[in-house]
């Protein structure tokens, strides 16, 4: 967090004093990093040592070179390693820790940096590639991560918000991952909650639920038997999350009851991301995980049934 100086009025001088000089640092790792922040807290704190903005728009950097958050590191979403193909084809898998520590330390981002997502923002499909980033730190055991709500789209809207141009060059950096396995589900987790009746929610639109249409990939257009569906683009409004008590709603009407085990899917681990960070970081469900693979894999599995999904009432 930024350094503050406080007046110490004459009275206090000696206890304020003390607590200046023995209170332990406040650093990324000790602080509690709100999930979300909002344009006008993003410009408070530039130029924060321990704060770094990570801009993850996908397509190249020269929209990051165009313009960019002050101080602002640039990473790829879509190219950088952020997802790779598994070793059975499926694409947009998580990369092995070791890639990832990797790929955080080139970027300068340390075990004591609270890391800012910044996604283009435009809309909710947008804003899940800053949600599947913010799950890939929270899974490595980094908690001091918060997402632009909006994303750039909403930076750039508010008025003297600063910009900056060119290419960005920064220290390399040391990040040491605490893995959480229980943040991500496999197909046998997802065939375990099928079983025991677990709440299985589909981030999909309603037409690859129902299976009126759905990609390529898939041997057979649908759904995971006993999935509910809640389309991704019915929780943010054009990149700008619903209220926590609006998104509460639209869960309840996908009948998932709030802190019940979850698993998010969707085709590939991308448009489940938004679902979980609702479920996980807005609504308070410890208990929501996201299944990496999502229909690209289970679709491979012959053994694995998919169903034409039924919209809930």
């Amino acid at each position: 967090m930024r350094m503050r100086t406080y007046k110490v009025f004459a009275y206090g001088w000696v206890v304020g004093l003390l607590l200046v000089c023995f209170a332990p640092p406040v650093t990324a790792t000790t602080a509690t990093a709100k999930p979300l922040v909002d344009a006008a807290w993003s410009v408070s704190r530039i130029g924060a040592e321990n704060i770094r903005f990570l801009d993850i728009r996908g397509g190249g950097a020269a929209d990051f070179e165009a313009g960019h958050i002050p101080g602002a590191v640039y990473s790829d979403y879509f190219n950088a390693g952020w997802r790779v193909t598994g070793q059975d084809g499926t694409p947009g898998m998580l990369p092995p820790v070791a890639d990832l520590e990797r790929l955080l330390g080139q970027l300068g981002i340390s075990n004591t940096k609270h890391v800012v997502i910044v996604a283009r923002g435009l809309s909710a499909v947008e804003m899940a590639s800053a949600a599947r980033v913010f799950w890939t730190f929270k899974l490595l055991g980094h908690d001091a991560v918060s997402i632009l709500d909006g994303g750039m789209t909403a930076y750039r809207a508010l008025a003297g918000a600063p910009l900056e141009g060119g290419a960005v060059n920064h220290e390399k950096a040391m990040f040491t991952a605490s893995y959480r396995p229980a943040l991500v589900a496999s197909k046998a987790d997802v065939i375990s909650a099928q079983q025991a009746g677990g709440a299985l929610l589909d981030l999909r639109p309603e037409s690859q639920f129902t299976g009126a249409r759905g990609p390529r990939f898939m041997r057979e257009k649908g759904t995971i038997a006993g999935a509910r569906n809640l389309p991704l683009t019915g929780l943010t409004n054009d990149g700008v999350f619903k209220t926590p008590a609006v998104l509460a709603e639209l869960f309840s009407e996908a009948h998932v009851t709030a802190g019940e085990p979850l698993t998010c899917f969707c085709n590939t681990g991308h448009m489940a991301a938004l679902g979980w960070f609702v479920a996980y970081a807005l609504l308070g469900n410890d208990a929501a995980r996201l299944y990496d693979g999502s229909m690209a894999e289970w679709s491979q599995d012959p053994g694995r049934e998919i169903v034409k999904g039924v919209v809930a009432d």
